[in-house]
């Protein structure tokens, strides 16, 4: 019986109550506690806000923890430079280390400003996040040493922003999947990719036009777009890339596609 209970009851004559209105009374106070028990724990996972201005490489750290982040520093050291950031995808509501309620992520444009600073970070996955701008893919996109890079679910993207990001060369992963807003003009720039080994463009506007542009991407290994408007005579590109190992298909592409996609690429596996 918690102390609500306790001091409602010390103030009635129990004796003089019949036992379902006793009972009723239990009932009723004990409703009352657990009605303002939620807003309680939302107060209690209510976080702190991101300090401004230039932070330590610890202090980056511990935000980027408390936010839901695995973070990797070199060596595993604790002292070692930051080298990933990773906000992985998260498909139910949660609570981070920190407080902050999931998804979105609360990843803001200074932050993004504060890690495109860190001179050894190669991989960074800002997912599920809605609160970013251009000027984030701006920073991004000055981070040349990137090799793996995925901008999806939450994140806008559109044809400015493949520009801001064409300097990227040495990626080898890149995952842009549900960035409805970039057309052909934008998928232009997967030519600048060369190093790519795994590209995911799931639930975009990747269609026939686009597929042209994998050509140049011979090292490709790892390959998604389902979801998409590609065809058959788009998928055709794929024959050309000799190290395909996984291809999951968009949903118009044809039995007979696949098979001839198959036997050309015996080592390839082609799924839906």
């Amino acid at each position: 019986m918690n102390s609500t209970t306790k001091n409602v009851l010390s103030s009635i004559r129990l004796r003089s109550l019949s036992p379902i209105l006793l009972l009723s009374l239990f009932l009723a106070v004990g409703s009352n506690a657990r009605a303002q028990q939620p807003a309680a724990d939302a107060a209690a996972t209510t976080p702190a806000p991101i300090p401004a201005g230039n932070l330590t490489q610890a202090q980056l750290v511990d935000i980027l923890t408390k936010m839901g982040a695995v973070v990797k520093t070199e060596g595993d050291a604790p002292s070692g430079d930051i080298i990933s950031v990773i906000f992985p995808y998260s498909h139910t509501k949660t609570v981070t280390p920190g407080g902050y309620p999931i998804p979105p992520y609360p990843i803001t444009d200074d932050l993004v400003h504060q890690l495109s600073k860190l001179p050894k970070i190669t991989a960074v996955e800002f997912n599920m996040s809605n609160g970013l701008t251009e000027a984030a893919i701006k920073d991004i996109g000055g981070m040349k040493q990137l090799e793996h890079l995925s901008l999806g679910a939450g994140v806008h993207l559109d044809d400015t922003s493949m520009a801001d990001i064409a300097g990227l060369t040495k990626l080898n992963y890149l995952r842009l999947s549900g960035a409805a807003g970039i057309t052909d003009t934008g998928f232009a720039t997967l030519e600048n990719f060369k190093q790519l080994q795994t590209l995911w463009l799931a639930e975009t506007k990747f269609g026939d036009v686009a597929m042209q542009h994998l050509k140049p991407l011979t090292q490709l290994k790892d390959m998604t777009f389902y979801g998409t408007p590609a065809t058959d005579t788009g998928a055709d590109v794929l024959l050309g890339l000799p190290n395909l190992v996984s291809v999951r298909l968009g949903p118009h592409m044809t039995s007979a596609e696949t098979a001839k996609l198959h036997a050309a690429l015996p080592n390839c596996r082609f799924f839906r």
